[in-house]
């Protein structure tokens, strides 16, 4: 501890760099704990963790070709071992014997295995639950991998959580931060610049472990803004720039969760890696989970900016701003000892955004000055002049950029509408054979393969996508050409995936923020892609997304982050396959609600949970009841702790609430997929049904009286509903107009109102599909009209929250064709307080259903790469 210390405290004089950077995950999680993705603890007792490859059984004929292959083996899997827990678990989530190892792999000690055990073909065990249908399963791989519809999801909502949020180890925290950072920026006038730039750092991979990232980076481009209009304070400018930016990523898993105990590695410039040369002895050098990336992009930008300054410092701005892209990617990703995937990825974007805010920042200008000075006459005095003065610069810098960021005062808004056009070329090969290492070899590093023979073609092809002058789907076969030689070059064995992705979103944001007290962010977007396979396998998807998404963050600690969140997202998308012949299939819904907190009470901590149960004890019910089948069982999932009650006393004061323990940090994940199927039966169901099923789920004080109206009224076929009022044992004879909004009677009406609507709009979606049609834009228009709907938005759209809908729905399908996932983990504050931590599973589609096992591969494939995900 003390070297690692040391280490730490010459990083912090020498060359720190505490910028912030937003990990993004993307990768399937391999072997360990969802928990570690918050602190990297010790691994819990139990046996070894079974993990499946990074793929999943191939998708029958017709399907997608997987990713990966199933049974083969995760890293560390050889000979691995199980560490002594930390803290007690929940007893009852999961099965004696095969318990979820959430908490963290190893504590970072040199030397020591990661808890990884191996996985046959076999699916994961299932515990039952009496008296429900739902079941545990022993590890969580699955929930993350490529073949789970919300892993990608997940991965980002908590990465997003852990990044912004205050932890308990500070010193951790801090060796996080570290980074070394080599930065040269060459400006001539203030319209050009050359920024070649090496970075060395630490980021928290997706099991838990540390990553040591290597980046080595050129970017050179021109900009420049021009002042165009000044009317007294008023201001209005002109800005224009165009940058091309190439870097090499090398990202490599380390062996430890602790990032102290990993300073050894980040300060050994022994072994600095880049991606150059490529050659076949390297690729088959490469460790399991070791990834490489060359991106390259071009990049234009227009913006015109209105400014007016408040207090004579930081203006209130409205801004409009257009930019386009275009790059290629190539990434080179260890899957398993037998398994290397190679895909290229070409992009081309615009983005077109207005925005407005007042952004107003306490600069300190005193502080800073006063800081500075004596801060550099340190540094100067004790090192030396000029190593002093780099040596402080270095310092200076990150201590600026934090304090900046935590003083400032932000009310913005902001819309963006991007288009995009993706294309992905997919090998995925074996290290091991020499004659595929071999011809990979030859296509990355020139000759055969004209997107990625070398950095000339590479930019050709980047600047092609940035032109656009054909989609990306127009230039495929031409590329489809160079793909069949490629795969002669490489050899048989070789699977591979060929396709292109079309999308359109519109994305709306909204931030508040005072400084060091309270940041809120909230944002909103629809998505429309279009993903079409140019391979042999064939065929589309039609996917449509909306979201919202809102982060909350109390107590500011500059380089720690916020000391109290809580973080939500909720999230549906609908979907429809088209085949190769092309014919469609019905429209399927998938829905993905998700919360993360830190430093919040157990009936926070367990509200999804709460949620999930509501939703799903609907299911199949038609209005008439629950269904405990199918409701998640909270007794298991999240056991509510005993509570101490206060009596009420005639001169005493009020009681006190017991709200229970608190949980340091958790979060949790509610996806529920409807399937064609379950759609059909949605959206052939009848008005009586959709009316009942409406009152159940709305949160309306007068359910009784409008179940009268339904039970004693007649229900035609448009959805209305004929009732004698005066007949109602809720009829008032009485009333002033003032009350007329407390009167049942003006609660039903509307009540009726409403769900007519619902009905009439039921009816149309139905309707855009007749008689089960599978023509392609018929079914794509029904799948998009339903993410409407669900969504609030568009024609007919109604005043409900996504889980309002979801209750209507869930209630007019049979529960045979619902599929659902709950994954929960959260850490109470009392050392004595079990940890509660599981995976739920109601139906085994999350687990065997090889049409959205073929989805969820083929979307992952579009995601964009990040810093842990090809």
């Amino acid at each position: 501890m003390v070297r690692s210390l040391a280490v730490l405290v010459g990083l912090l004089i020498l060359v720190p760099n505490f910028s912030r950077a937003a990990a993004t995950a993307g990768e399937a999680w391999t072997p360990d704990k969802l928990s570690a993705f918050f602190d990297g603890a010790k691994a819990a007792s139990g046996s070894a963790v079974p993990v499946p490859a990074d793929g999943a059984p191939a998708a029958p004929q017709g399907g997608v070709p997987p990713a990966g292959q199933a049974g083969q083996t995760a890293e560390g899997s050889q000979g691995a071992s199980a560490v002594p827990a930390e803290e007690p678990r929940q007893t009852g989530a999961v099965p004696e014997g095969s318990r979820l190892n959430l908490a963290g792999p190893d504590d970072g000690s040199k030397g020591s295995a990661s808890p990884v055990g191996t996985m046959g073909k076999a699916p994961p065990p299932l515990d039952e639950i009496a008296g429900s249908d739902w079941r545990t399963v022993g590890h969580i791989e699955d929930a993350v991998s490529d073949g789970n519809l919300s892993s990608r999801e997940k991965q980002d909502f908590w990465d997003k959580l852990r990044n912004g949020a205050f932890w308990d180890d500070i010193g951790d925290q801090l060796c996080r931060k570290a980074k070394i950072p080599l930065k040269y920026d060459l400006n001539l006038g203030d319209v050009f610049h050359a920024k070649p730039s090496f970075e060395r750092y630490l980021r928290t991979g997706v099991d838990g472990r540390m990553v040591l990232v290597d980046r080595a980076e050129l970017a050179v481009g021109l900009g420049k803004g021009v002042p165009v209009l000044q009317s007294g304070s008023l201001g209005v400018s002109v800005s224009a720039g165009a940058e091309i930016r190439g870097a090499s990523w090398v990202m490599r898993p380390l062996k430890g969760a602790k990032a102290c105990k990993e300073l050894d590695e980040l300060v050994d410039f022994r072994e600095v890696k880049t991606v150059y040369p490529l050659k076949a002895s390297r690729f088959k050098a490469m460790q399991v989970g070791e990834l490489w990336a060359m991106p390259l992009t071009l990049r234009a930008t227009f913006g015109a900016g209105v400014g007016y300054p408040v207090a004579g410092v930081t203006p209130v701005t409205v801004s409009w701003g257009y930019s386009r892209e275009g790059g290629v990617n190539v990434t080179v990703r260890r899957l398993a000892p037998d398994t290397l995937r190679v895909r290229i990825r070409i992009d081309h974007a615009r983005v077109t955004g207005p925005a407005i805010g007042l952004d107003y920042s306490i600069t300190g200008a005193h502080f800073y000055d006063e800081y500075k000075t004596s801060g550099q006459d340190w540094a100067e005095d004790n090192m030396g002049g000029f190593v002093g003065k780099q040596v402080f610069r270095l310092v200076e810098r990150p201590i600026r950029r934090e304090l900046e960021r935590y003083l400032a005062l932000r009310l913005q808004w902001l819309t963006q509408f991007v288009k995009e056009d993706h294309a992905v070329i997919e090998f995925v090969l074996d290290p091991n054979n020499d004659k595929q290492m071999n011809g990979l070899e030859e296509l990355l590093s020139g000759g055969k393969f004209e997107v990625i023979d070398s950095l000339y073609q590479r930019l050709k092809v980047a600047g092609q996508a940035w032109l656009n002058l054909d989609t990306l789907k127009d230039q495929m076969p031409q590329l489809a050409e160079t793909y069949d030689a490629a795969l002669k070059e490489l050899g048989s064995g070789a699977r591979t995936f060929l396709g292109t992705e079309r999308a359109e979103s519109v994305i709306k944001g909204f931030r508040l923020k005072f400084p060091f007290l309270f940041d809120y962010k909230r944002n909103s977007g629809v998505r429309d892609d279009k993903i079409t396979m140019m391979d042999d396998t064939g065929g589309e998807y039609g996917i449509y997304k909306g979201h919202r998404e809102s982060e909350s963050g109390f107590i500011g600690v500059p380089f720690l982050g916020q000391v109290y969140n809580y973080n939500q997202r909720r999230s549906v998308m609908t979907y429809v396959h088209t085949a190769k012949d092309g014919k469609a299939d019905a429209a399927g819904l998938v829905f993905i609600q998700q919360a993360g907190y830190t430093s919040h009470s157990e009936d926070s901590a367990r509200s999804l949970a709460v949620d999930a149960h509501d939703v799903m004890a609907l299911v199949g019910t038609k209005g008439q009841g629950l269904n405990p089948r199918t409701a998640l069982p909270l007794d298991n999932v999240f056991p509510m702790t005993p509570r101490k009650e206060e009596e009420w006393t005639s001169d005493g004061p009020p009681p006190t609430k017991d709200t229970g323990p608190v949980y340091d940090r958790g979060m949790g994940a509610f996806t529920l997929v409807l399937g064609p199927k379950a759609v059909e039966e949605i959206l052939n169901a009848k008005p009586e049904d959709i009316l009942r099923s409406y009152v159940v789920a709305s949160d309306s004080w007068e359910k009784d009286a409008i179940r009268w109206a339904l039970d004693n009224g007649k229900i035609k076929a448009d959805g209305s509903v004929e009732y004698e009022w005066r007949k109602s044992p809720y009829y008032q004879r009485y009333r002033s107009s003032d009350d007329s909004q407390n009167d049942p009677e003006y609660a039903v009406r509307y009540a009726l109102s409403d769900a007519k609507k619902l009905v009439r709009r039921i009816q149309e979606i139905r309707a855009m599909r007749p008689d089960g049609s599978t023509e392609p834009e018929a079914a794509n228009r029904q799948a998009q009209a339903l993410r409407d709907i669900m969504a609030g938005k568009g024609k007919g759209s109604l005043d409900m929250e996504y889980e309002e809908m979801l209750k209507i729905f869930v209630q007019l399908t049979e529960a045979k064709n619902v599929t659902a996932e709950f994954l929960v983990s959260a850490k109470p504050k009392a050392k004595k307080k079990p940890v509660i931590e599981g995976r739920y599973l109601l139906n085994r589609g999350m687990e065997d259903d090889a049409s959205l096992k073929a989805l969820a591969e083929t979307a992952n494939k579009f995601n964009r790469p990040s810093e842990y995900s090809d």
